[in-house]
């Protein structure tokens, strides 16, 4: 199954989830965190406030790593910046609930044709599995705080960022390459892979 099929399955993602249905999956990402949950009214202002003006302009994402790169970074630190005024996270759930949303406008074919390899893997346990050793302000990924743009977890959350994609490139050019071919799909073939073993 491609990958976009089997994200889209795997997490019940539909072709008309945005934006009929955008309160109760921004929710859905806030629960990946295991903090908790957000009711429907805060989770419509992490929807309108933040998110809805991404998918409004999907169009004119960033067409280079670096600039892309400070698209998240600005964009997670004004959700965590919501976040904390009601004591519901910091920039660890933030990544998490962005990067997230990223990956289904991927899924859902809506990342202009060609930038997905600008995309990043939402940081959680198992991607920071995969870029051993973690950084020593990513341990506890969901206690994440940044508290602007120059803190070292934000540099530190770029190191994650660019290990992951150093290591897609060294698998990319063994003999015998992975089934995936950007980080996102490397993210979604891992993520799948831990599902379909925990449910066993």
């Amino acid at each position: 199954m491609p990958f976009r099929a089997q994200y889209m399955h795997d997490t019940n993602l539909a072709e008309d989830t945005f934006p009929a249905h955008s309160a109760s999956r921004t929710q859905g990402y806030y629960l990946t965190a295991r903090h908790g949950g957000v009711d429907e009214h805060f989770a419509t202002t992490l929807w309108q406030v933040h998110l809805a003006p991404i998918y409004q302009v999907m169009d004119q994402l960033p067409a280079d790593q670096a600039g892309y790169d400070h698209f998240v970074i600005t964009n997670a630190l004004q959700i965590e910046a919501t976040l904390q005024q009601a004591d519901r996270g910091g920039f660890g759930i933030a990544q998490k609930i962005l990067n997230l949303f990223m990956k289904d406008m991927w899924a859902l074919h809506l990342v202009p044709f060609g930038r997905d390899s600008l995309l990043h893997a939402p940081v959680d346990r198992g991607t920071l599995a995969l870029v051993l050793p973690c950084p020593q302000t990513w341990t506890a990924w969901t206690r994440v705080r940044a508290s602007a743009n120059g803190a070292p977890q934000i540099a530190d959350y770029l190191r994650i960022q660019t290990a992951l994609r150093e290591k897609l490139s060294r698998q990319i050019n063994q003999p015998h390459p992975p089934p995936y071919a950007t980080v996102i799909e490397m993210d979604q073939y891992h993520w799948h892979c831990v599902r379909a073993t925990e449910s066993l």
